[in-house]
């Protein structure tokens, strides 16, 4: 994926006065990143979506790079990645501002798992009292705006859903209370902000399903009720959202 190149650019000594001129990198280079930054801007990025879009941690990026003969340490990779969000980084913090007035929001958690990540004395959830915690999520969240534009915003911490749409609101200068679309789990309510409850039907259906062999009679009954919501949603949308 990645490939190292070696540029020695001429050097000329003036007999005079003994200073030494150095050609110029090509252009093509230098748009890639000033001359004395070992990795490039399109190296940098590459490893960034390897590691965040890809899911490819960086130790098997590191393994994977030693196959082609040029391996590149896991540290490094690390800290190519931090320059990048460092550059980058503001960008974050003004999509979560502009989400903090967004009109609906959908959320969610996965469960993260980080090696060696110790817990955290945190305030409990919905309590005043602190407590050591160790749950480790990725709370992802979709900001439904205004301009019909959508910002979709992650972040992985000992923490859940509910809390970073707290975090968000806390900037919120809008009056109008925002609607928010997410399955039934208390962890992903705010604690304190006011949001509309738009549960999830897909997740509520499925959990009668489930019990199908069990009570036949009564999930069967459940279950064509729950088909009128689809059908209605097929016949007003042209569509329907259950897979």
């Amino acid at each position: 994926p990645f490939q190292a190149e070696k540029h020695v650019m001429s050097q000329l000594r003036c007999n005079a006065c003994s200073c030494i001129k150095t050609a110029n990198l090509p252009e093509e280079v230098l748009a890639d990143g000033d001359a004395s930054q070992k990795y490039g801007y399109s190296a940098r990025s590459m490893m960034v979506l390897f590691k965040y879009n890809f899911g490819i941690p960086f130790y098997r990026q590191m393994t994977m790079q030693g196959v082609f003969g040029f391996t590149i340490p896991t540290a490094t990779i690390f800290d190519q990645c931090e320059k990048v969000e460092q550059a980058i980084g503001l960008v974050f913090y003004r999509l979560l501002a502009l989400s903090a007035n967004a009109s609906q929001f959908l959320g969610d958690d996965t469960r993260h798992l980080v090696i060696n990540k110790n817990s955290l004395d945190k305030k409990s959830y919905r309590s005043d009292a602190s407590k050591e915690r160790t749950g480790l999520f990725t709370s992802g969240m979709i900001a439904k705006l205004a301009t019909n534009h959508s910002v979709i915003l992650f972040k992985t911490n000992i923490g859940n859903s509910g809390e970073f749409l707290e975090e968000i609101l806390e900037k919120r200068t809008c009056q109008k209370i925002p609607l928010l679309m997410s399955d039934a789990l208390s962890h992903n309510q705010p604690e304190s902000a006011k949001v509309v409850k738009t549960l999830c039907n897909v997740h509520a259906r499925r959990n009668f399903h489930e019990l199908l062999d069990q009570y036949p009679k009564e999930i069967t009954w459940v279950l064509n009720v729950y088909a009128v919501i689809w059908q209605t949603e097929k016949a007003t949308l042209g569509f329907s959202s259950l897979k």
